[in-house]
């Protein structure tokens, strides 16, 4: 009896692992981060400006909005969240499963009194404080606004 269950058992997970089944349920078991941020970059500042714009991407693949609050970094005095239209913003939400992407133009991280030089290839920190009380580190790269496709 013992090696007739035995046998049973491995011919119904030989069974799954073939139909497929077991793959989808291996992928839909991998950990998703709850929050992530990609494409983070930073335009090096035009001559001695001491002004500059940040964008990245935040998926929010938790079950609740979320908040950005406030960003921070050791390059700049201050940071704003900008909108359409040079609105200064105090939040930006994000709603469960969306994403915020800041392009420019639409939404950027304004950076105001730049405390060090930056070129093209440095790799910058920010903090970015959540409403849910945790905290993001986003490491952008700064790249040279010029670097962009421009339609004339």
């Amino acid at each position: 009896m013992k090696t007739y269950l035995g046998k049973t058992i491995i011919c119904v997970v030989l069974a799954l692992m073939t139909s497929g089944v077991f793959a989808q349920v291996s992928r839909a078991t991998q950990q998703i981060s709850p929050i992530s941020i990609s494409d983070a970059i930073v335009y090096v500042p035009v001559g001695k400006a001491a002004t500059t714009q940040a964008f990245f991407t935040l998926q929010n693949n938790t079950q609740e909005q979320v908040t950005i609050t406030k960003v921070t970094s050791s390059v700049a005095k201050k940071i704003a969240l900008i909108s359409t239209g040079g609105n200064v913003l105090n939040v930006w939400s994000i709603a469960p499963g969306q994403r915020l992407s800041l392009v420019p133009g639409r939404q950027y991280l304004q950076l105001d009194g730049i405390k060090n030089s930056i070129s093209t290839g440095d790799e910058l920190h920010f903090d970015v404080s959540l409403s849910n009380g945790k905290a993001l580190t986003v490491i952008a790269r700064a790249k040279s606004a010029f670097d962009q496709i421009h339609g004339h």
